[in-house]
């Protein structure tokens, strides 16, 4: 094959198969944990467009989340990472943990647009008491749970 032809048909290649994939950019979640002898706290960074996935939000008619319904649905997202959000010990048992607070970034006085929602975030501040040292710790995040659309990483 000559080296006219044999660039015609990478060029035809590139033309034909060269499409740009495109996808939906993922929510990432952020985790910090702090293991102590007695506890262990947990910040979890979590970007505003999980609560549009998972506390069903509908925006206006112009594309925005109010403030209000954002504020809403970060409280309601406690319980839902209260869930979702585990660590195990040694033996492979969920160790209790609760909500120690919550501290929204700053959000725009006209809501955010939901194609902004990854500009945003939400931090969740975890407790996890333990009786002793841990030996070994698995953290977990099934948000959404086993049946989850966006399987977690």
């Amino acid at each position: 094959m000559s080296n006219e032809v044999f660039g015609l048909l990478a060029l035809a290649a590139l033309v034909l198969f060269g499409r740009v994939a495109q996808a939906h950019p993922v929510s990432l979640s952020e985790a910090e944990a702090d293991i102590y002898r007695d506890r262990v706290d947990v910040k979890l960074k979590i970007l505003l467009e999980d609560l549009y996935l998972y506390q069903d939000l509908k925006a206006d008619d112009n594309g925005y989340l109010s403030v209000a319904l954002l504020n809403e649905a970060m409280e309601k997202h406690k319980a839902f990472v209260k869930d979702f959000f585990q660590i195990r010990d040694l033996e492979g048992l969920t160790i209790a943990g609760e909500i120690q607070g919550m501290t929204p970034q700053e959000l725009p006085a006209e809501g955010v647009h939901i194609a902004n929602l990854m500009q945003f975030n939400v931090e969740y501040l975890l407790r996890f008491p333990l009786a002793e040292a841990p030996k070994f710790l698995t953290f977990i995040q099934e948000f959404g749970g086993a049946d989850s659309f966006l399987p977690a990483s």
